[in-house]
C-alpha cells in the first residue's frame, strides 16, 4: 500500500523485494528525531520544534524517562500508517 510518497528503487534479498518508500522512512526519521526534545510537555502535545508542522497524525501514548540511566521512551501510535511502536533515546 502506498503512502503518498514517492519511490525509489526497488532492493530484492532472497528472492524477495523491497521498495524504498521515501515519505515512509522521513516520517520514521522525524519520530525518532522527536525523542531527543527535552521539553516533554511540547513532546506530548506534539507541538515540539522537531515535530511541529512536520509529521502529523502522531499520537505519543506515554513517556518514560529514567533520570538514573539517562534514558527516554516514546510510545506512539500512528493514525495514517497504523503504526504502533516505541522509540528510546539512550
Amino acid at each position: 500500500a502506498s503512502h503518498g510518497g514517492r519511490r525509489g528503487p526497488s532492493f530484492n534479498s532472497n528472492n524477495r523485494t523491497f521498495v524504498f518508500n521515501y515519505t515512509l522512512a522521513k516520517t520514521i526519521v522525524e519520530y525518532a528525531s522527536a525523542v531527543y526534545m527535552t521539553d516533554l510537555t511540547a513532546l506530548y502535545t506534539w507541538t515540539c520544534s522537531r515535530c511541529n508542522d512536520l509529521t502529523k497524525g502522531f499520537e505519543i501514548r506515554c513517556i518514560i524517562v529514567d533520570i538514573q540511566n539517562c534514558l527516554q521512551v516514546c510510545m506512539l501510535h500512528c493514525y495514517y500508517l497504523n503504526l504502533h511502536g516505541k522509540v528510546c533515546s539512550p
